[in-house]
């Protein structure tokens, strides 16, 4: 079979894992945007993702949803969705105390676009960026950064030249805020 079939195919179901129709579906954290990545979540929130719990000692992948597309509204009447869609995500490691780390693979460490919501797209979906530019943004995403902060910086430095915005730019305007739930399990090599 194609390569390139077989790329697009996996892409396709990483989409699908991905989107945010799953998203409303799974339990979620909401914290106070800040221009970084969170330092921790409180143990509450941790047994809110985690209902089931988690092995003691064991570190767990989040993700992060720095920024939120707000409902558009035409002459007082919403226009597509009535509520928040979330565009982007950044992987995070979650550790046994609660700390929010880099992700230790490297390769989870590439943060994702919603594919809906880059064109060519469905007429109705909201347009961030075009899907070959930002391909070839992430092909060139380096990955092999040491710290939290450098990873946050270059997440956002990435979500600024695709979308020609900030996190905190396509945000709530008063009280702008992030979303953390549990990554899915991708089961893909």
């Amino acid at each position: 079979m194609d390569k390139k079939l077989l790329r697009y195919w996996k892409n396709c179901l990483l989409d699908a894992e991905w989107s945010n129709s799953m998203f409303y579906k799974e339990p979620r954290v909401t914290l106070a945007f800040e221009d970084r990545m969170p330092e921790s979540i409180l143990e509450e929130d941790i047994e809110l993702l985690f209902p089931d719990g988690r092995e003691d000692g064991k570190k767990c992948k989040v993700r992060i949803a720095p920024c939120v597309l707000l409902p558009e509204y035409e002459n007082g009447k919403p226009i597509g969705k009535t509520f928040p869609e979330y565009p982007f995500f950044i992987t995070a490691t979650l550790g046994p105390d609660g700390s929010l780390q880099l992700p230790e693979n490297p390769m989870d460490r590439v943060p994702m676009f919603v594919r809906k919501f880059l064109s060519p797209n469905a007429k109705d979906d909201r347009t961030l960026a075009s899907l070959d530019e930002v391909d070839s943004l992430l092909s060139a995403f380096k990955t092999d950064v040491s710290t939290k902060e450098e990873y946050w910086e270059a997440c956002e430095a990435l979500f600024r030249k695709a979308t020609g915005m900030t996190f905190a730019e396509m945000n709530y305007p008063d009280q702008p805020e992030m979303v953390i739930t549990k990554a899915p399990v991708t089961g893909m090599a």
